[in-house]
């Protein structure tokens, strides 16, 4: 494959669609917290931060988890809790399949080790497609850090131009044109298709005609 312009796709709520509060809700039997204090204390207390750049282990991060809730619970009731909150977005794995023969595609994705396992395992079908994919975890990098897209735009090895990225939070967006990269906010699959559409990228003529 040649091409002068590669895909760089961000997972959760673009590939993948994911519910935090699924798992929360299930926690709350482990503890005697309200959800929005469960919440909270993922995603304001910095621990989910320290998991998704690969500085604590799975297990580590259960246990200061367990401590913080004061959870009455095993790793292995944890895992399932944690993992089941993810649902395929409509459409987008036939968007995959229909470039993967003329575009090299990315993926770039703040994600915990413990996620991403299960996701290569349970959503195969959407990861076989990529040259190469990067991950919070593996790199120690988090969006909207600039070194991540710099990291991305150095691998790639084409002008950031040329490198067409989706996501759906604009501050990540935001962050990734500064490095010049064609970005921009990820809304739905017809909204990404037309996107796509304006940038003269191919796609199978049937998912053109799918509207």
């Amino acid at each position: 494959m040649t091409s002068e312009r590669a895909i760089l796709f961000d997972l959760g709520k673009v590939l993948i669609d994911f519910d935090h509060n699924i798992a929360v809700g299930k926690i709350k039997r482990f503890c005697g917290m309200d959800e929005k204090s469960i919440y909270n204390l993922f995603f304001d207390s910095g621990i989910t931060d320290k998991f998704e750049r690969g500085v604590i282990s799975p297990f580590d991060f259960f246990q200061e988890v367990k401590k913080m809730l004061n959870a009455d619970m095993e790793y292995k009731e944890f895992v399932p809790i944690w993992n089941e909150i993810f649902t395929p977005h409509p459409g987008m794995i036939e968007v995959i399949e229909s470039l993967k023969d003329n575009y090299p595609l990315y993926l770039v994705s703040n994600i915990n080790e413990m996620h991403f396992k299960y996701l290569e395992e349970k959503f195969s079908g959407y990861f076989k497609y990529f040259s190469y994919m990067f991950l919070s975890y593996e790199l120690g990098l988090r969006k909207p850090d600039a070194r991540i897209y710099e990291y991305i735009i150095d691998y790639i090895k084409l002008s950031p131009k040329n490198i067409t990225y989706t996501d759906d939070r604009p501050e990540l967006i935001e962050a990734a044109r500064k490095s010049g990269i064609d970005a921009f906010v990820f809304e739905s699959t017809d909204a990404f298709i037309e996107e796509l559409s304006r940038r003269n990228i191919k796609l199978d003529l049937a998912l053109d005609g799918r509207k």
